[in-house]
């Protein structure tokens, strides 16, 4: 598969230190973007501008903000409840007093209305061990939220970081075919001067301009390409003036650690492992919640009255006590409410098991595929110059009458196949690395594990 095909859907650049000046074609396909002014965007820029701006992560940010704030809401489950009750009331009451000595009843009939207020205290003691599991959970559910925000994170950079490198190998794709069709330009120009001058005959002239017309073809596709990838990044960024990218694409080389350390480290810190460990933790005490239904509760109580005026006669003052409750029967079958939350323990303990082996084969994976892609890189830099030799040869060949137009076309139209297929093998070699260091949890250190040339210059870059 070409370079162009494959990168059709990952980013987009132009920004370039050339040998020559753009061919008058680029610069009218230049002239028809927005002209905006330049700037330098390196990679931890664009990282850091990316952090700022994205959209997907402020909205996974507030989620974890939400379950922080719903874990520090449960701090308080242990502590007793007071209300305070206030309510206007009235209320009438018959008193009968049989007064023996005197022989006769006393009855006396008591109407009343007043504001009644008081304090009532619930203080929970022993809850069957479900307070302990729902502050838990809820530490869990926002350590989740923590390791959603750490995956995000990673994929977005992740998907910013392909785009990025995807410009930059686009930006290389565009330079080669800017130099082809200068070449082939300049042999078209001479084939016609010979055919003038009776050296060649009319197809040899006719084989150059086709060659020509077909560079000319490449390099506009290769152009519109490259401003799809830019707009992908700059909307990616929120930004409306992506300017020049100064970091390059990695230089190929052997990763410096061995494969069984990627392994490891993906084992060890891959965030949707530790979003897998807060589910399995909330989903234990989501156990341990059902099986405290079967339980009883143990709580201390009180109650006193503000306004004693407004209390009828046959109502305490104040109440103080111990209390136990035990729900002997209940509307849900609490056996089939246990063995659902067990279900659920039994669901993420597979889930976890099963994203272990998927790591592991993730891992060895990109490693494979980094080792692939820079042998690959290394065996197009010797096709590259056999390429270019052989279209030197030919030119001097064709400018001495001992080989064909087509010879000269077929030649220079093989450097740009070379140097196409070296920008797809160094795209490919920086996607394997991408995969590999985000399965192993490392985007974060990619300085430490790529190797880059220097930075590209922005001095003359189109906007």
């Amino acid at each position: 598969m070409s370079f162009l095909t494959l990168t059709q859907g990952r980013g987009g650049q132009q920004c370039r230190s050339r040998r020559s000046p753009l061919h008058p074609l680029i610069l009218l396909c230049l002239m028809a973007l927005p002209v905006t002014p330049v700037q330098a965007l390196s990679l931890d820029e664009a990282r850091q501008q990316l952090a700022e701006h994205s959209h997907a992560l402020a909205a996974q940010r507030a989620d974890r903000e939400a379950w922080q704030q719903q874990r520090q809401a449960t701090r308080r489950l242990r502590e007793p409840r007071v209300d305070l009750t206030v309510a206007g009331v009235a209320y009438g009451k018959q008193l009968e007093f049989d007064l023996a000595l005197l022989n006769r009843t006393l009855e006396a009939d008591i109407e009343r209305t007043g504001v009644r207020s008081s304090v009532q205290l619930q203080w929970p003691l022993y809850m069957g061990g479900r307070i302990d599991a729902t502050q838990r959970q809820a530490g869990a559910r926002e350590a989740q939220s923590e390791g959603e925000l750490r995956h995000a994170e990673a994929q977005l950079t992740r998907q910013m970081l392909d785009r990025y490198f995807a410009i930059q190998a686009a930006t290389r794709v565009v330079e080669v075919r800017e130099a082809a069709l200068e070449t082939l330009e300049a042999h078209a120009h001479r084939a016609r001067r010979f055919e003038e001058q009776g050296l060649v005959n009319r197809l040899a002239r006719l084989q150059a301009e086709v060659a020509r017309d077909e560079a000319r073809r490449d390099l506009v596709q290769s152009v519109r390409i490259l401003a799809d990838l830019r707009a992908a990044l700059a909307s990616m960024l929120a930004t409306d003036a992506l300017g020049c990218l100064t970091t390059p694409l990695p230089e190929p080389r052997q990763p410096d650690w061995p494969v069984e350390t990627f392994v490891t480290q993906a084992l060890a810190a891959h965030p949707q492992l530790a979003v897998l460990d807060a589910r399995a933790e909330q989903a234990a005490q989501q156990v341990r919640i059902e099986q405290s239904e079967w339980l009883p509760e143990l709580f201390a109580f009180g109650s006193y009255e503000l306004n004693r005026e407004a209390t009828p006669l046959t109502e305490p003052d104040w109440v103080a006590g111990l209390g136990v409750k035990w729900a002997l029967t209940s509307g849900l079958d609490r056996g089939s409410a246990v063995d659902a939350a067990q279900a659920r323990r039994v669901q993420v303990r597979e889930l976890t098991a099963q994203a272990r082996q998927d790591l592991t084969l993730a891992s060895e994976s990109a490693y494979r595929g980094v080792l692939q892609h820079q042998e690959q890189y290394a065996l197009l830099g010797q096709d590259l110059a056999l390429a270019e030799e052989n279209a030197r040869l030919q030119d001097a060949s064709f400018r001495a009458g001992l080989s064909t137009s087509l010879d000269v076309t077929e030649a220079h139209l093989g450097v740009a196949r070379s140097g196409v297929q070296r920008a797809q093998a160094a795209y490919d070699y920086a996607g394997a690395m991408l995969d590999l260091l985000t399965t192993a949890g490392l985007l974060g250190e990619i300085d430490d594990f790529l190797a880059f040339s220097s930075p590209v210059s922005c001095e003359g870059a189109a906007p």
